[in-house]
Order: structure tokens, then C-alpha cells, then sequence
């Protein structure tokens, strides 16, 4: 009896965990011209797009948006409507989430320039949790890169004002792009107000850009074709295997729980917030369906974090003088974080914590550049004990051999170290290499790069 009690609350808070579903939407740029309602997709597995409601619109579209309540929905017409017959011009619509009152609200968005006639073959849409509604547009036909941001104000009522051309965008974090790299791809933001942008060039290149909420304030402020915004690379989309997509990328969304929904021509793909390496630049995806929909964009309006609670500058640095371990560092963006961790190790592969930092953000929420600083003199007696484990066992090549002298030598020092606090003074710090952890509310953890600390 308490066996079957047992597996039935197991069942229980499984189903619980796993159940919670989202409502997607999509839509297509094919003849149908249908909006698409998919009301049961798993928000942690992705699984299942299925069966969804339908809805007419008067044309086809791969940028769409929701408003904040989820009450209408926003999009960009498709092809000559949406690129403006090759004068950088496109038309803003809305559709009640019912599929009535389809009617265009902004009518030939200049996104490049009234001077500037090259098309646009490249037009995503997102809307924030203001209703701002986000859009960025690369020209088709520039013998280089050139990529517009440009903004509305949605409603719950499904009126747009307020469209401006807020200028170009400069790419950093990566080199040598062209304009075939953004032939394919889509945008959404975060619940903090970063924006995601998805890019694919019709191959294995899937990459994942982010604009920093900052950004996208100062941006909006400055209200110029000529202002700048900066854009960073963050990521490589691939699969656990190292390969790439199947189909263009055109469609991204978060679900309620953080990770992210992926959509191609012939694909649906999620993406799990856990699996981004810090190290590598790689967030892996998985298939979760067939897109036999056409669906060219998707869209969520959740209230979510970013899948990245902390991304690290390249800027770590780890000196030694006079007997002091001084370890700097740099947060690019933190969302919910709960502080760091600053951890060492002998031998670039065990780590042991040698102390923490608080987070500086406000309420642990931040999208702009913080600067951290930790210094020491001492190091847990733990991190010695691993030391000469491995140096001894360093000795022997059995692995049985290495494990019986780390326990032996770890056992010993800790049974020493009754009266030495745990800790050893460090007077040298040679051969010793450092980390940093960050974490977040939810316990997601992310890592700087490993530096060897520097004599000076």
C-alpha cells in the first residue's frame, strides 16, 4: 500500500511539473493566409504542437506580435505589402485573437530613410511587456550588412502609434558576417526588456544576438535614423550532435517557463534555457514537431526571464602579490541573480569555493556592465588537500590507485584540520587557476571562463 501511495504522488508532482501548457500562435506566409491558435504545447518539453484553431487574415505574414493581454494580435504583411516594392516601406496590421477586426493601423513604415529605396527582405516583430511593439529589418539588396530597428506602441485595444526609425544596428561579440547571414530568423524579448534576435542563413548558421534593454531605451531617446544600437552575439543554436537546423529559421518565442520555442519552414524546435554553455557560446534545441502548418513566425506574450541569469565579459583577470589572491570580473547582463562564487583549482578540473560576492543589480536585475572585485589571503584546506592528491596520484596511472590516494590525502588533512579553521594561509598561488559562478533565483548557474592566477 504505501508502495502504490508512493508511485501515485510521484505521478502526481510529475504531472504537475510537466503539464503546464502554453498557447502559441503562428502564422503563415502561404496562399491560406492563416493566423494558427496551438493551445496545449508543454512549456518545459515543447511537446505538443497539435491541432491547432485556425484564423483567416487578409494576407500572409513572417512577423507577428501579441499584446500584452493576448487580446490582439500584430503583423507584417508579407512580400510587396511588407517590403514596400523596394522602398524600405511596410504596413502594421492587427486581428483580434478571435480573427476579427483585421485592419490595417500603420500604413508605409519608412524603416531605412526616405533617401535610402533598397528593400527589405528581413522583417521580424516583437512586443514587450509596454506594448512597445519592436521591429528589426535587414536590407535584401546591400552589398553589406545592414540591419534597422525601428519601434510602435501597441495596445490592448489593438491601435498602433508612435512608429519611428530609430537607426542602424552595429553587430559585436563577431566578425565577417554578410548579409546572407540574416537571410532567415525572428525576434522576442524578455520579461526585463531585452530583446533576442534570431538569425539564420539558410545552413547551419542559427545564431542568437541580444539587445540590451539599456540599448533599446537609449535608442528610443535618441528617436534618429542616424543613431546606432549596439547588438551582441550570444549564441550558437545547434543540436546536441553539432548539427544545425533543418529548414530556414523563422519563427522564436519563450515560453512560460523561460525557454524558447523555434520554428523553421519544415521544423518545429525548443529550446531548453538550461542547456546555453557559457564556454562553448552553445545553446543546443530539440525537434519537437513537423511544421506542416507553413507557419512562418511565432509568438507568446509570457512574463518571463531570460535564459541567461548571467552573462560574463571576456575581462576575468586573477593576480597574486604579497601573499593576496585578487580575482576581477564583469556581469554583461543579470537577471534574478543571487550573487557569485568564486572558485579554484589545481588542476583546472576540481573545483572547491574559495568565496562569495553579492550582486550588485538592483533586485538582483541588471543590463548594463557591473564590475566585481574578491580578494583573499587563504585558501580552504580542502583545495590543498586536492593539490597533493594530485600531484601524488599524478605518480601512478591506475585510476583505483588515484582514488585511494585522494581519499587518503583528503581524509588526512581534513583530520588535521581541527584546529586550523579550514583554512591555510596562501603565500603562493602557483599553478592555481580560478572561476567564476553565477547564479539566479531559479538555480540556474552560469560560468565565466577559467584564468591561471598571475604572480606579480
Amino acid at each position: 500500500m504505501k508502495k502504490l501511495f508512493f508511485t501515485l504522488t510521484l505521478s502526481f508532482f510529475a504531472t504537475f511539473i510537466f503539464a503546464q501548457t502554453d498557447i502559441v500562435w503562428g502564422i503563415g506566409t502561404g496562399s491560406s493566409n492563416q493566423l494558427k491558435k496551438f493551445s496545449n504545447v508543454g512549456a518545459n518539453t515543447g511537446l505538443t504542437f497539435s491541432s491547432p484553431t485556425s484564423f483567416s487574415t487578409n494576407y500572409g505574414s513572417a512577423a507577428l506580435g501579441i499584446s500584452q493581454d493576448g487580446g490582439y494580435l500584430y503583423y507584417i504583411p508579407y512580400g510587396d505589402n511588407a517590403g514596400g516594392a523596394g522602398n524600405g516601406k511596410f504596413d502594421i496590421r492587427s486581428i483580434k485573437n478571435n480573427g476579427s477586426s483585421d485592419k490595417e493601423k500603420i500604413n508605409d513604415f519608412d524603416m531605412n530613410g526616405s533617401g535610402n529605396d533598397n528593400g527589405l527582405g528581413f522583417v521580424r516583430l516583437g512586443i514587450d511587456r509596454q506594448n512597445v511593439g519592436w521591429i528589426i529589418a535587414g536590407e535584401s539588396d546591400a552589398n553589406t550588412l545592414a540591419i534597422y530597428l525601428g519601434k510602435f506602441q501597441a495596445s490592448n485595444t489593438g491601435t498602433a502609434t508612435g512608429a519611428a526609425a530609430l537607426g542602424k544596428i552595429s553587430i559585436t561579440g563577431i566578425t565577417g558576417l554578410v548579409p546572407g547571414d540574416f537571410s532567415n530568423g525572428d525576434l522576442c524579448l524578455d520579461g526585463v526588456g531585452n530583446l533576442y534576435v534570431l538569425a539564420n542563413n539558410g545552413a547551419n548558421a542559427t545564431r542568437i544576438f541580444q539587445i540590451k534593454k539599456a540599448d533599446l531605451t537609449a535608442a528610443v531617446s535618441a528617436n534618429s535614423i542616424s543613431h546606432t544600437t549596439p547588438m551582441k552575439f550570444i549564441a550558437l543554436a545547434q543540436k546536441t550532435d553539432g548539427t544545425g537546423l533543418e529548414g530556414n529559421a523563422n519563427g522564436l518565442a519563450f515560453s512560460s517557463t523561460g525557454n524558447l520555442y523555434l520554428s523553421t519552414n519544415n521544423k518545429i524546435y525548443f529550446i531548453t534555457a538550461s542547456s546555453f554553455n557559457t564556454h562553448t557560446g552553445i545553446v543546443n534545441f530539440a525537434e519537437v514537431a513537423d511544421n506542416g502548418w507553413g507557419l512562418s513566425d511565432l509568438a507568446t506574450n509570457f512574463d518571463v526571464q531570460t535564459p541567461l541569469p548571467t552573462i560574463f565579459g571576456n575581462n576575468i583577470s586573477a593576480t597574486s602579490k604579497n601573499g593576496q589572491l585578487s580575482v576581477q570580473w564583469q556581469s554583461l547582463n543579470e537577471v534574478n541573480s543571487t550573487g557569485y562564487t568564486v572558485e579554484a583549482s589545481k588542476d583546472g578540473n576540481n573545483w572547491v569555493p574559495i568565496g562569495t560576492v553579492q550582486s550588485l543589480a538592483s533586485n538582483g536585475n541588471s543590463s548594463g556592465t557591473l564590475d566585481y572585485s574578491f580578494s583573499t589571503s587563504t585558501l580552504p584546506i580542502s583545495l590543498a588537500g586536492l593539490s597533493i592528491a594530485f600531484l601524488l596520484g599524478a605518480i601512478f596511472k591506475s585510476r583505483i590507485v588515484r582514488l585511494i590516494i585522494a581519499v587518503v590525502v583528503v581524509g588526512t588533512v581534513f583530520s588535521c584540520s581541527k584546529n586550523m579553521n579550514e583554512q591555510v594561509n596562501a603565500n603562493k598561488f602557483d599553478n592555481l587557476y580560478i572561476r567564476v559562478s553565477g547564479k539566479d533565483i531559479n538555480q540556474h548557474t552560469n560560468y565565466s571562463k577559467v584564468v591561471k592566477v598571475q604572480n606579480l
